[in-house]
């Protein structure tokens, strides 16, 4: 891994867990719908898509079937993802 990625790893994992901490404290402090979706939208697409493409590069028969494995987790990931934010986009009009 080149040094340089590591450093935007890790702000991008503190800035994932300051959101998903920030929207579940919102919907357990005031019932905030949207914080709660955007919570899960962001745990898909962060720490899920990771895990799903490890496990099917880890699973797959071939470097190359694993990385087409990988492409489908990222596209489904995604979308899931932008449904997610469509919902709390409406969510939060309604609140």
């Amino acid at each position: 891994m080149q040094p340089w990625i590591r450093p935007l790893t890790t702000a991008g994992t503190i800035a994932g867990v300051a959101v998903i901490a920030f929207g579940l404290l919102e919907f357990v402090r005031a019932g905030y719908g949207p914080g709660l979706v955007i919570a899960v939208a962001i745990l898909i697409v962060g720490p899920g898509e990771d895990w799903g493409q490890a496990y099917v590069r880890r699973t797959a028969p071939s470097r190359e079937e694993g990385e087409i494995r990988a492409t489908v987790v990222d596209r489904v990931t995604s979308l899931a993802f932008l449904p997610l934010l469509g919902l709390a986009i409406e969510l939060g009009r309604r609140s």
